[in-house]
């Protein structure tokens, strides 16, 4: 299951000295004026801010509970359980920038456990019959330099725990494969556990509830009239992301107040379809993107630019097919996240089918230096990817921000 390399030091190294530059006066009187009990890390002559940023990286508490909650009695496994931020860092999120960082850690740790994309709520927990393992990928459309039909994870090492037989191994004894690559999950799982393993928020899995797109809301985007940002709950009685995003940056209304009309004064929502529902190519800007923050959730309509969507698919095409998380970072010029470590990419969508709208090379860490980064569960689960033209961001429904809104 892989661990952490040296991002988190690089990070940490960093936040030494961005975050107590950013860190504001009345986070540091906060913090000294907190009661609550400091952790095995802090000790009574430990500065609080100090404490804060030495430990912006720190899951120990975390990382010794079990990921497995209640059982669903499906192939997706059981739900995620309750994960509790340690007490002593509850005062640590009134900072943004202090979450910003938590949230880029959280990525990269999870990125590095080098898991698969599974129709799975808890990436620890292992499939116990065929239908688990059929829920997990075994695409192999993967992008040079991966050879082709390649079986194995794009960065698995090729000794050990990292061997070809280690990701998959077909069983004669079981009748079916085995291995590796049944640890996973999908999208909007993953931004779901992204955010309760670092920060203990908890929000739905169920991607177009994620999003704010209710059950009957599925041919509606933000902008277009009609549309309200939901406030139906999955089973567990849980709720959207966060609140959704104007274009100037600004939050719009909480759940269940948010309509079309909410950010007409904010050059409307991000998103690639306008309030006629129709789909505008390059409708996402430089200068939307530059107002995202990291942690920023952004959703995707698969078939945005499909006009036969509902035909080919059986969907509309602003139905909300993926979730990806701003990581605020670029490629060439990110001290966190290094070129290596930017993922092939495949030119199949979220339906399986391959529309053969990028190149080989599209993918290349060389034909995107200056491009965003974002991190999402994808063909061969979480990893750190080129915010490219060709899936993602000419087919932005919306975009939710949970740090800092009246989630």
């Amino acid at each position: 299951m892989g661990s952490t390399n040296s991002l988190t030091t690089k990070l940490k190294f960093t936040l030494n000295f961005v975050l107590i530059l950013l860190l504001p006066i009345a986070f540091i009187v906060a913090c000294n004026n907190s009661t609550s009990t400091p952790g095995p890390t802090a000790s009574p002559t430990t500065p609080p801010i100090t404490f804060c940023v030495s430990n912006v990286g720190n899951f120990s508490s975390v990382e010794s509970l079990s990921l497995i909650g209640s059982a669903t009695g499906t192939s997706w496994g059981p739900n995620l359980a309750n994960l509790p931020l340690p007490d002593d860092l509850l005062v640590c999120q009134s900072e943004e920038s202090w979450n910003q960082s938590r949230i880029l850690l959280a990525t990269n740790y999870w990125v590095n456990q080098k898991v698969n994309y599974c129709h799975h709520h808890v990436p620890t927990w292992y499939p116990y019959d065929e239908s688990s393992f059929a829920v997990c990928s075994l695409d192999t459309d993967i992008m040079a330099p991966v050879p082709s039909e390649s079986m194995v994870r794009w960065n698995y090492s090729g000794t050990g725990t990292e061997s070809a037989l280690a990701w998959y191994n077909y069983r004669p004894s079981l009748g079916y494969a085995t291995g590796n690559y049944g640890y996973g999950l999908d999208c909007s799982d993953y931004s779901k556990l992204i955010y309760s393993y670092a920060e203990s928020i908890v929000f739905t899995s169920g991607i177009n509830l994620q999003a704010g797109q209710s059950t009957d809301e599925s041919s509606l985007a933000p902008n277009m009239p009609g549309f309200v940002d939901s406030r139906e709950s999955d089973i567990l009685g849980l709720y959207s992301a966060g609140q959704l995003l104007c274009a100037d940056g600004t939050m719009a209304p909480p759940r269940g107040v948010a309509n079309s009309s909410s950010c007409n004064n904010h050059g409307g929502y991000i998103s690639v379809f306008d309030n006629n529902g129709n789909y505008v190519n390059n409708a996402i800007t430089d200068t939307m993107l530059d107002n995202l923050q990291p942690g920023d959730l952004i959703y995707i309509a698969g078939e945005a630019s499909n006009p036969d969507a509902e035909e080919a698919v059986g969907a509309p095409r602003q139905n909300v097919t993926h979730v990806v998380i701003w990581t605020g970072e670029k490629i060439g010029a990110s001290l966190l996240i290094s070129e290596s470590m930017i993922a092939p990419e495949t030119d199949t969508d979220v339906y399986g089918s391959s529309h053969e709208e990028c190149s080989n090379e599209w993918w290349a860490v060389n034909n995107n230096i200056g491009n965003w980064i974002i991190t999402d569960s994808h063909y061969q689960g979480p990893d750190f990817r080129a915010f490219t033209n060709c899936f993602y961001r000419n087919q932005v429904w919306g975009v939710r921000r949970v740090l800092g809104s009246s989630q």
